[in-house]
């Protein structure tokens, strides 16, 4: 057995003691020796691995606070769009994880994780207890005067392919950050012993995406993201044996109210139109199934409206909603006000 292979067999027991749930999917060496020393990974099951430690059920419910106006182009588009993270408020997303833990990322590795991972953002959210927070309507839901929408993750029992969900932790301590953190130290103290790889395995890109300062704790993040790199200049994506088959064209670009490049990747709210699109790309009904169930399932149950939105303004956008609904054949959509609105007759 060769040096490589002896590391490697190391490595991947221990990467197995702390996520068990992660295999091996390929390793290429940089070199013809058969005793080379360094090489490229890539890791399978990493999203699997994500949602078992968090112990997510089905039917598990998201709220996402945002202004009327987006709310209701969600609506007519039927697609949810996941920002990369130039979109993200927080201008260290990354550079906290990487500076507080030793990562090891270089400025360049950083740039492209900000460019090629794409987030939504979202809390979670109790349709018992109706727990909209004032917070969140404050910060994202236009001071009170926008609108809050309730998706139902439905296939979160389903294998996905590259797609990470999970609450984001501001520099706290539990069984699942302190797991991140064990696998942190173990990469970095082996691969500085070993030299064994030259790239960064994405499972480390995902747990730098699951960080944040304390003083964004007020947000109680709850985070759904993927990755799907594409050149910066071309806008082409690149087609990468780790990367999910639904997404090798679903990469957006347009630019924003302040000129700058924005890049998005839109997730699917109509499933039956979207199986129709898959299947006029040339996949079977099968086939078309399997790349469709390899990504999150959101389904729009509530559409929650802030306590400072009119009655003639919540009469409206029923009226509008009724009007989409006939017209797309969507499923109902149930409409309220939010639970805080009576703190503010």
């Amino acid at each position: 057995m060769s040096i490589r292979d002896t590391n490697l067999d190391l490595y991947l027991n221990e990467l197995q003691n702390i996520f068990p749930e992660i295999n091996l999917t390929s390793v290429s060496s940089l070199y013809s020796s058969a005793e080379a020393r360094s090489g490229h990974i890539i890791l399978s099951n990493v999203s699997e691995a994500f949602k078992q430690k968090l112990n997510l059920k089905k039917n598990t419910t998201l709220i996402h606070y945002t202004s009327i106006a987006a709310m209701l182009s969600i609506i007519k588009e039927e697609y949810f769009r996941l920002y990369n993270c130039f979109n993200l408020n927080d201008p260290r997303e990354v550079e906290f994880a990487n500076n507080k833990y030793s990562m090891g990322f270089t400025e360049d590795e950083i740039m492209e994780i900000k460019q090629n991972y794409f987030v939504g953002s979202f809390c979670e959210y109790d349709t018992k207890l109706q727990n909209d927070d004032f917070n969140q309507w404050r910060l994202y839901g236009n001071n009170g005067n926008g609108a809050a929408m309730v998706f139902e993750i439905e296939n979160i029992e389903e294998r996905w392919e590259n797609f990470f969900i999970g609450k984001i932790c501001y520099d706290e301590s539990n069984e699942i950050v302190d797991r991140f953190k064990k696998f942190i130290m173990f990469h970095k103290e082996f691969n500085e012993k070993h030299e064994l790889f030259e790239n960064t395995p994405e499972i480390l890109s995902a747990i730098a995406l699951h960080f944040k300062d304390e003083i964004w704790k007020v947000e109680n993040e709850f985070r759904l993201f993927t990755s799907c790199p594409f050149d910066k200049y071309t806008f082409e994506n690149k087609f990468l044996g780790n990367q999910n088959s639904f997404l090798s064209s679903k990469v957006e670009h347009t630019i924003n109210r302040n000129g700058d490049f924005v890049s998005y990747i839109p997730l699917p709210l109509n499933k039956e139109r979207e199986m129709k699109n898959l299947q006029m790309r040339g996949l079977n009904e099968e086939h078309a199934k399997y790349f469709f169930s390899s990504i999150p399932h959101l389904n729009l149950k509530e559409i929650i409206l802030g306590y400072n939105v009119s009655w003639a303004i919540f009469h409206n956008i029923g009226r509008l909603l009724d009007f989409n609904i006939k017209k797309e054949r969507l499923g109902r959509i149930n409409l309220k006000f939010s639970s805080l609105k009576k703190k503010f007759k």
